[in-house]
Parts: C-alpha cells; structure tokens; sequence
C-alpha cells in the first residue's frame, strides 16, 4: 500500500477513535509517478493514537499529515533508532502543528534509562509521549541531548513543571541555563538519577538570563520547589562539597532577590561527605534561604527538618 492510498483510507474513516500503527511500511509511488500534494488528514474523533515505527525519516511526514485534535494520548516510539537521532529531529519542522498540545503543556519530563530516551508532555488528562527505544547501553548524551530536545519543544509551552531523570555525567551549566531560559513560569523541579555534575544544575539557574536580560532580576522566578532524588533504583547522586556549595549559593542569591525556595527535597547517598558534616556544614545553611529543608540519607537514618 502507498503512503498517499493509507491517507485515503484514512479520511473515510471520520469516526475514527483509536488508531494503532505498528511498523508501518509504506510503498514509493509508481516509477515516474509525482508525489500527490493534499492537505493533512484531520481525524476529529479520535482519542487515541499510538505509532511504533522503525523508519526514521518517515514519521515527520506521518505526523505532518495526521491531525487529531481531540486526542487525550499521544504515544510514538521510534525503534533502532541511529546514534545521532534526536526526539527534535524525528519531528516535523514545527511540531506544534500536528502535535497542538506540545504548546499547551504544563508539565514536560524526560527520562533517559534502559535503552530508552523520552519525553513526556501533560496538560490537564491529555498527554502526547515521544520515545526513541533500543539505544543501547551507551545513553550518556542522550540527557544531554534530550534536555536540548525540550528547550525547543516546550519553548512557547506554559510549563510549570519538570522532570529530569538519567545519568548527569555529560550535562553542562549551558543545557540547565538554556532550559530555564525556556521555562519563565517554572513552578516545580525534580532532578533524579546519577552522575557527579547534578551542581551544573544550580549554576546553571544562577546564569540563566531573564526575560529581558536585566541584571536585578532572577530567571525562573516562580520556581518553590526542587526536588533532588538519586537512590538505588535509579542510579546515585553523591552529596559533595563542590553540590552543596553551588546549592547554597544559587539559593542564597534567590532569597536575597525576593524569591526564596518554599521547599527543598534532597535524597543522596553520602559517600565520601559523612552525613555529620552535611548537617554541620549544610543544612543549617540551607534552612536560612528555604522554607522547609527534606532530606534522607542513603546511608543512615536522618531526620527531617
């Protein structure tokens, strides 16, 4: 079957609700034979749509002429995809178009784990989920460039919550600055994981330009609530020097700018900075410049404060 007969078969079916393509292959047009031009193939009633598909360079053009804009999920997964692939670059020039929701999200979250790079957009009950799968086991870049994805996605995109979640290893102060750049209305922050560069994080809030590039003013300024959880069943995340260090100050620097944190989650592993230190050195601090300080302790009981 041709790409452009699908389509036609497609239009027929106005009451469509719930459409499954698992590995589709569509045929070239005959020898000779010009590709037709026609107008996308809005399906109005569907609900649900779900796309498995090995062929990279053909989903931009699925998406392109598939639209439903009443659908409350969204799931595509792109298998075996290229070491170079990116969730970005799988998409149409403007995602927006076929996917309307990506400019609605209130809530983005990206996972890197297991051979799997995704990302998540949520607003209300509808969510649209974008997947590359069987990456193998080196997904290093993959945050790196996962977190580059959702700066462009989300960048017209009323977010105001994240989620980050992989190996922090290769994540640089310019990938956090660039996202917060991209989220003015960024409420909530949860980072998870492992890696030895989480710090990156809060340097990267502190360098962030605001809207406007004005010195006096803070980026993110309505953030409240961070979030940090690197546990055994999702990797580790040490409490180091060199993290509480660039925590202090990023949360210093807000609170000084009328824009102190509400609450404070952490959930390390305390290797190699004995939990004793942390609360001597730390977490009395981190109490004067945020509301409400969580913490627990890998390694030892600890308390809450």
């Amino acid at each position: 079957m041709t790409f452009d007969r699908f389509l036609n078969i497609l239009q027929a079916a106005s009451g469509l609700r719930k459409l499954t393509l698992d590995d589709c292959q569509f045929r070239s047009a005959s020898s000779g034979e010009k590709p037709q031009k026609r107008s996308p193939v809005y399906l109005r009633k569907l609900v649900s749509l779900d796309i498995t598909t090995s062929d990279s360079f053909r989903l931009p053009e699925i998406l392109w002429m598939l639209r439903a804009p009443k659908a409350t999920s969204v799931n595509i997964q792109v298998l075996s995809s290229s070491p170079y692939n990116s969730i970005f670059g799988l998409l149409p020039e403007d995602p927006t178009t076929c996917l309307p929701l990506l400019a609605k999200a209130t809530v983005a979250e990206l996972y890197v784990r297991e051979g799997t790079c995704e990302i998540i957009a949520t607003h209300g009950s509808r969510s649209v989920r974008l997947a590359l799968l069987h990456l193998g086991s080196s997904l290093e870049k993959y945050l790196e460039r996962g977190m580059a994805d959702m700066t462009r996605i989300f960048s017209a995109a009323p977010v105001t919550r994240i989620v980050i979640a992989g190996n922090h290893d290769t994540t640089s102060l310019i990938d956090w600055a660039l996202l917060f750049e991209s989220s003015p209305l960024l409420e909530e922050l949860v980072v998870a994981g492992s890696g030895q560069r989480v710090e990156e994080m809060w340097e990267g809030l502190g360098y962030a330009q605001p809207p406007g590039g004005q010195a006096a003013d803070i980026c993110c300024p309505r953030l409240r609530s961070v979030t940090i959880i690197g546990n055994e069943d999702i990797g580790a995340i040490d409490a180091t020097a060199k993290l509480f260090d660039a925590m202090l100050t990023a949360l210093t620097h807000r609170q000084e700018r009328g824009c102190k944190l509400g609450e404070l989650v952490l959930d390390l592993r305390h290797w190699g900075l004995p939990h004793a230190e942390c609360y001597g050195r730390y977490y009395e601090n981190l109490s004067k410049v945020v509301d409400h300080v969580t913490y627990s302790d890998s390694d030892a009981d600890a308390d809450n404060h």
